[in-house]
Formats: C-alpha cells, structure tokens, sequence
C-alpha cells in the first residue's frame, strides 16, 4: 500500500485488510490514508445504528513536521473503542503516549486521540507564526524600516541593503509558508467544529445503550467529554489567534516585498538616469569639439602652407582668425544650450507650481502653527528622504528620532 508524501504504512495489502475487519475500522480508512487533504468524517460501521467510526488526516506541507492518519471505530453497546494512527515521528509519539497515559481515565473515548493531535497540530502552528514573526522582525531591523529594532540586531555592521538577494529570499521565503499556513489554521478550525459534533454524536449513542454494569460509565463518558470540550475550547481560540498571526505576517509580508520591488525600480531609475548623464556629457564633449573640427578643416587651407621647407613653420601669419572665429563659436554654441536648459527648467517649475496651487486651492489650509513648505523644499525633502531609506535606512532612523535633517 503506496501513500503520499512520505507517509509510511507498516501493513501490506493483506494484511490492511485485516487490521481493518479485525478492529471494524471504517471502510473508508484506506482512502482516508491516501488522501492529500486535511479532513476529519463521520462514517457508519458495518451499517450497526450503535457504531460509528471517524476517520482524520493531517498532511504535511511543508509547514509542520505533522504527517498523520487516524481511523477511529466505536461500539457504543459494548463500549469498546479500536485506532488505527499512522505517520507519527518519534516526538510526536512520544507526546500523544505521555498524553494518554495522563487521561488514562479518558482513554476509552473515541475523540481522545482526534482532540490530542488537532491540539498538538496548533502548538506546532503556532510555533511556525513565533518563527515568521521573528524573520520579519529581524529583517526590518536590518533594513532600518523598524523604530524598535531588535536589540541583538542593532548593530550598524549587520545593515543589509534592500537589494541583498540573501534578503530577497527570505522574504519570499515567509510569504510562501504564512499564505498556506492561513489555509491550514482554517481547516484545523474547521476541524474542531467537527470533533465538537461527533462529541455530540457518541453522547447520543452512549444515551441510548443500557447500563452494562454497576460501574458508572456514563458518568465517566460525561466527565471525559466535557474535559474533551475544554481541550478543543482553548484550541480553538489559540488556532483562531494563530490565524490573525498568519494574516499579519501575509500582510508584512506583501509589504516587504513590495519595499522590495520600490527599490528595484528606484535602482533601475538611478541606474538610467546614470547612463542618460553620461551620453548627456558625451553629447556636450562632442558639440564643443565640433566648431573647431569644422572651421579646421574649412580653414586648413589658408591657415596652413604645407609647401614649406623642412623645418620651417607651416602655420601662416593668419591663424589668428581661426582661433578667434573657434572660441567664438564655440562659446556662442555654449551659451545657447546653457540658456535653452534655463528656460526649459523654468517653464517645467512654473508649471508644477501651478498645478501645486491648483490642487492646493482645493484643500483647507492647514493651521499657521503647523508651518508651510514650498513645492520645491517639500521635492527636495521627499527626494532626499528616498534615497536615505533606500541606502542608509539605519542612520536615517536615528537622524529621524533625534528630530534632525534627513
């Protein structure tokens, strides 16, 4: 008999089979083993009105250590209860035998085991969210985007930059366990609804049966079954916390990741506006060469006797004019552009003023006391507030808290 991921079953097919009618287990035990799903159902034992069986599983994902099946028969007539439990490691065997033998006056109930593993599959969630929350704390603090770092992290040597890939898989790392966890929180809720009903169901079979002795079972059912519903009551609420703890770190998450994309475009525009400056300096290198290469090659001629004898100067008494009419051209050509650039950045200011006026007129004035700030200082502040948190976001933390300048 194969199962899924990695779940080990010491049985061979024959021998399955008879586990299964020696224990009256339900029929539905072996597809309960081979399915991928979380579930806990409800089924009939040999159509008996006075049996019933459950069935339960717990995949993994990769987000606990928990690989388990249980199937779960009981006769209410003669109060005796058969498990079959599958895919426990070591410590997790170790807990649910210690756990037993402490309710060993519980023992006999069919929803022990069920209530016992759903409770230990909470404490393991709930250790996954202890450990999300710490890789989402530290890499904050490594970041700068925390105002209470973490005290073992603030040091200035561990700073990373949003760019770091080691960090970039880490976040990712968190946003593909906390999604699924979200998942699996809620179908242990779920879960708990359902033990809660088949509580409900063994009361009714155990109500009908004849006292089979002196000794008072149904007392001892009754106990069992209200220290079961204590047991999934705090379950529940801790698996409820559990799944506000996985939305929060999704949401932080998505944040991170989204401060991650922020930088990469704000690199790639650094890195674009760096490559548009140097064809800008190659452009303008080119247009104050280009005057003199022209009149050079205008003036060559004239400016220059090549028929000269050998070791005599080949420059004429005229060469004046082309260093003349170069600088000039060369300056005038200059000054253009340099005027051309002045009016275009005026003309661009003027026209954000007007459209900062604009939208300002709209909005209330805010109260003299909190002060005013012009569009440019508010540009300037905001560009210099980006490019701090981008590259130095632990200075720009503390300059901040200290109340100073970015």
């Amino acid at each position: 008999m194969k199962a899924p991921l990695e779940l080990s079953v010491p049985f061979t097919d024959d021998n399955f089979r008879n586990v299964l009618q020696t224990f009256h287990l339900p029929t539905a035990t072996e597809w309960a083993i081979l399915d991928d799903t979380p579930h806990f159902y409800k089924h009939t034992v040999n159509n008996d009105k006075n049996a019933v069986g459950f069935t339960m599983r717990i995949p993994t994902r990769r987000i606990t250590s928990m690989n388990m099946a249980l199937s779960v028969s009981y006769d209410a007539s003669t109060r005796i209860t058969s498990a079959l439990l599958i895919g426990l490691n070591d410590e997790q065997q170790g807990f649910i035998d210690e756990q037993v033998s402490t309710l060993s006056n519980s023992s006999f109930h069919p929803l022990l085991l069920p209530t016992l593993l759903m409770c230990h599959y909470e404490f393991r969630l709930h250790n996954k969210v202890q450990q999300l929350y710490g890789d989402v704390v530290s890499i904050e603090t490594l970041t700068g985007q925390t105002s209470m770092p973490s005290p073992e992290l603030n040091d200035a040597s561990l700073e990373v930059d949003l760019g770091d890939r080691a960090l970039t898989r880490r976040v990712l790392g968190i946003a593909q366990v906390a999604i699924p966890a979200e998942s699996e929180t809620q179908a242990l809720i779920q879960g708990i609804a359902l033990i809660r009903q088949g509580l409900e169901v063994i009361d009714r079979l155990d109500r009908n049966q004849p006292a089979l002795s002196q000794y008072p079972v149904e007392e001892i059912a009754h106990t069992a079954a209200e220290l079961l519903n204590y047991y999934l009551d705090c379950c529940d609420a801790r698996a409820n916390i559990a799944l506000s703890d996985f939305e929060f770190l999704s949401k932080r998450a998505d944040v991170l990741m989204n401060a991650l994309y922020n930088y990469a475009a704000w690199d790639t525009a650094v890195a674009t506006k760096r490559d548009s400056t140097s064809m800008k300096a190659i452009a303008v290198l080119t247009m104050f060469f280009l005057p003199a290469t022209f009149f050079a090659a205008v003036f060559a001629m004239p400016v220059l006797d090549f028929s000269v004898p050998a070791g005599q100067s080949v420059i004429r008494d005229r060469f004046w004019i082309y260093c003349v009419l170069t600088a000039s051209v060369t300056s005038l050509v200059l000054i253009i552009y340099y005027s051309y650039g002045l009016l275009h950045k005026k003309s661009e200011d003027k026209r954000k003023i007007a459209a900062f006026q604009e939208g300002r007129n709209d909005i209330r004035s805010p109260p003299a006391s909190l002060g005013t700030q012009s569009a440019g200082e508010k540009r300037e502040s905001t560009d210099s507030e980006l490019f701090c948190w981008a590259k130095r976001p632990r200075q720009c933390n503390r300059k901040r808290q200290a109340g100073g300048d970015v």
